[in-house]
């Protein structure tokens, strides 16, 4: 039972610090472009699909997901874009399953079929428009 409570704690604990950089990320971009709750990114949808998809692809089954962040100057101020990508484990480390730069360079690299394909990439769905109901991260 002490076991369970410590994780409950620790979950809590990591609620809380979301909660907090959440809503510092809201704050901050209303105060430096003017963002508001219809304008600005404040989530992304990865539905069960799209996981599915990332972790269950042609090239077999991967072991982790990444996901990066990258960014867009919309004009109104910058729009956060993430992009989850499939990962293989190799040891401790998790490296990720797509193409290496050298392949793409054509330095000689071959592509192997443990590498995922690029459809396996997903952007998400952002919110505002695919939103959940208001909560401690989004409110």
């Amino acid at each position: 039972m002490a076991k369970a409570t410590a994780k409950n704690t620790a979950s809590n604990g990591l609620l809380t610090q979301a909660t907090q950089h959440c809503k510092a990320y809201r704050e901050y971009m209303h105060k430096q472009y003017g963002a508001t709750a219809q304008t600005a990114y404040n989530s992304y949808l990865f539905t069960r699909e799209d996981l599915m998809r990332i972790l269950y692809d042609a090239s077999g089954e991967k072991d982790g997901i990444r996901i990066y962040i990258g960014f867009e100057d919309a004009g109104k101020g910058p729009l956060v874009r993430l992009y989850a990508v499939p990962c293989r484990q190799q040891g401790a480390q998790y490296h990720d399953a797509i193409e290496p730069i050298d392949a793409r360079q054509g330095t000689g690299a071959q592509r192997t079929s443990a590498v995922a394909s690029t459809d396996t990439v997903r952007s998400g769905r952002p919110c505002p428009s695919q939103c959940g109901g208001a909560n401690m991260l989004n409110s």
